[in-house]
């Protein structure tokens, strides 16, 4: 017997499951009347058949305890509850509670049964709820159950019966070879009257073998899928089911066995999968405040040092606030960036997120309408973008698109803007300070004899040091404005020869 199975997504295999608790799942198996519900459940856990027809009366509950090869023979334990095809609504949903997973029994033969399933996972999915244990006066635990999360059950799709299938195909495929002979033979008969009618009875062998091949061309070797199977899988992938299976519990072929544990591996799978991430979200977490620390005093502005003398020290103070909003200014400019390409490559306007600010302007080019071209507007030595072509309403703008327009226009354009305001200005004052700061130097012998205490050879490699140190990074701040007006003027250039190519 054959199996049709289709999967959704792929899940990650994550080696290991070494907690000592034996993780356990409960699983629901619901359908119409007479789809074989009963008989899944049997074929799983006796590996036995009941051909005698018996309509569920009432919930069947049965536990096992199983090894799954896959990941490392891994323990679970495993609820699975037998529902009736007709039951209350309100005590379905008691049946509900804690599920994990359900299986959505159908009849593979009966299309009108397959069309039902979607009904039946909603109707799960609807009616799933988790217990929460709440405390309460007299140290009292009180138990309530709250709506689950319907995109967290998986629901799979088990086309039961699919021997009524076979046995269909292979009536239909007896019924076309008799066809084929039939009409083989006709042929054959035909082909023979007008040779022996023309006198060539010796070339009877070769319209033998005439025939054989025109029968060879008319059988389809490869076995093709029934109409059933497909529909039973574009209804799985239509609502959203795991996966789909078709399998017979009439027949002891391990089809059944194969597809519940296939659903048990899932579970275990994903468990393991969110486990894992509860621990490297925790660990990314850990990392992540401690560069915050780290970062943060890195980026905590330091005043330049005082080096005791009031005139110098004051040209330093003066100093301080141009070089604290050369930092702002570059780093927000290379933020404002970073933010730009992120949106452009989360929007999927770029392929990959270190992608160069060409690729994202094109990106952006190629998202708009035919009708639509984007252009760029000057605007304070820096560039606006702008769409020219049919005006659209703004709700029916993309979000996507006002999405990265936003980020460019109030992060790139905003701090591009402010470099070319002030990182000139920077320049200039920091290097009239620095002309004022040597030129104090000079008379720096002059001042320290008025001072009132007395003024060691240390104290004097120490001021000289500190000054040093302070023209360095008075430098580099100038150093700093002349790259942000270099990057921002780049950045100009790139985006106009996008928009021109």
């Amino acid at each position: 017997m054959g199996v049709s199975c289709s999967r959704g997504d792929d899940v990650l295999v994550l080696a290991g499951y070494h907690n000592n608790e034996v993780p356990s799942f409960k699983i629901v198996l619901v359908g119409d009347e007479k789809v074989g519900k009963s008989s899944i459940f049997m074929r799983y856990f006796r590996n036995q058949f009941d051909y005698s027809y018996r309509p569920t009366a009432s919930v069947h509950i049965e536990n096992v305890v199983k090894k799954l090869n896959v990941p490392e023979h891994a323990v679970v334990s495993v609820t699975i509850w037998d529902l009736p095809g007709r039951e209350e609504v309100d005590l379905r949903k008691s049946y509900y509670q804690n599920v994990d997973a359900a299986i959505v029994v159908v009849d593979a033969s009966d299309r009108g049964s397959i069309e039902l399933a979607g009904s039946w996972k909603q109707d799960v999915c609807n009616n799933a709820t988790v217990s929460q244990a709440t405390n309460c006066a007299e140290h009292k635990t009180n138990v309530t159950y709250v709506k689950g999360d319907r995109s967290s059950i998986p629901v799979l799709l088990l086309g039961n019966k699919y021997d009524l299938v076979e046995e269909r195909e292979e009536l239909e495929m007896e019924k076309n070879e008799r066809n084929n002979k039939e009409e083989v033979r006709s042929i054959g008969k035909i082909q023979t009257i007008q040779e022996q009618s023309e006198g060539e009875l010796d070339q009877k062998k070769d319209v033998d073998e005439q025939v054989w091949k025109y029968e060879e061309q008319q059988v389809d070797k490869t076995e093709p899928v029934p109409e059933e199977i497909k529909f039973l899988q574009s209804v799985a992938e239509q609502h959203g089911f795991v996966g789909s299976v078709a399998v017979s519990a009439k027949d002891s072929d391990g089809s059944v066995h194969i597809a519940i544990q296939a659903l048990i591996r899932h579970l275990l799978e994903r468990k393991l999968k969110d486990s894992a991430i509860k621990k490297m979200e925790a660990v990314t977490t850990r990392r992540m405040k401690h560069k915050k620390v780290v970062k943060d005093e890195q980026n905590e502005f330091q005043p330049l040092q005082t080096v005791g003398v009031k005139e110098l020290d004051d040209l330093f103070l003066e100093c301080d606030e141009a070089i604290r909003l050369a930092g702002q200014l570059a780093a927000g400019f290379s933020q404002a960036l970073k933010q730009f390409k992120k949106d452009c490559f989360c929007t999927g306007m770029i392929e990959k997120p270190k992608a160069s600010l060409e690729d994202c302007i094109e990106g952006i080019k190629q998202a708009m309408d035919e009708d639509q071209e984007l252009v760029a507007v000057n605007d304070s030595g820096f560039l606006q973008l702008a769409v020219k072509g049919e005006m659209l309403e703004e709700e029916e703008k993309s979000e996507d698109m006002k999405k990265v327009m936003l980020t460019f226009h109030s992060e790139v354009l905003v701090s591009s803007k402010a470099i070319l305001q002030h990182c000139p200005r920077i320049d200039t004052h920091l290097s009239k300070m620095d002309a004022k700061i040597l030129n104090q130097c000079k008379s720096l012998p002059d001042s320290l004899t008025q001072q009132e205490h007395t003024v060691t050879t240390r104290n004097i490699e120490h001021m000289q040091f500190a000054i040093d140190n302070n023209r360095a990074r008075i430098k580099l701040t100038r150093s700093q404005a002349s790259t942000c007006l270099q990057d921002v003027d780049n950045a100009y250039k790139k985006i106009k020869a996008s928009l021109i190519w």
